[in-house]
């Protein structure tokens, strides 16, 4: 969810599965999402508007997400 701290009002609504998110980490504009069920999902910022830009199933994952140089 994209939301404007002045207004609160929501500006933009992104689902990312039903699963509960474990964890996230940023890396320049790409916003990565982990989820219970160890999915990772891609996200680019751009300025107020958010674009999902892939998933990818993890086996093995332990809840926690690093991300450097563009890999997570």
């Amino acid at each position: 969810v994209s939301i404007d701290l002045a207004t609160r009002a929501i500006r933009q609504s992104l689902p990312v599965g039903d699963r509960a998110i474990t964890d996230l980490a940023l890396e320049g504009s790409t916003l990565y999402v982990l989820d219970e069920g160890t999915t990772i999902r891609a996200v680019s910022l751009d300025g107020l508007t958010m674009t999902a830009r892939g998933s990818l199933l993890l086996s093995g994952a332990l809840g926690r997400l690093t991300v450097g140089d563009g890999i997570a």
